[in-house]
């Protein structure tokens, strides 16, 4: 991308993430709102009507939150899953002796 065209947007979910973000965090990762960039504001079309960009972005945290915990149980499912084959093919392969009872 070049440039804009009037009337348009590109990047939305930039829009949507300095829209959504609390100032704290806006300050602590030097982000200003969307009107400070170049960029992204010659084409005059910072807002969408009806458009809740904030909230658009609430959703987008919502569903990267849904697939990273997917993921994790996945992994964990995974994991558990190779350790039991893994614990039983090293059982099935141990000789075990029969130690005389001292005592």
């Amino acid at each position: 991308m070049v440039y804009q065209i009037k009337g348009e947007r590109n990047f939305h979910i930039f829009y949507q993430l300095v829209a959504g973000l609390d100032k704290e965090t806006l300050a602590k990762w030097h982000l200003k709102s969307a009107e400070h960039y170049n960029y992204i504001n010659t084409s005059g079309c910072i807002t969408i009507e009806g458009v809740d960009d904030a909230q658009d972005f609430e959703e987008v945290k919502e569903g990267t939150c849904t697939l990273l915990e997917l993921r994790v149980v996945s992994l964990v499912v995974s994991c558990r899953w190779s350790c039991r084959w893994s614990c039983r093919a090293v059982c099935d392969n141990a000789h075990f002796q029969r130690q005389p009872w001292y005592g």
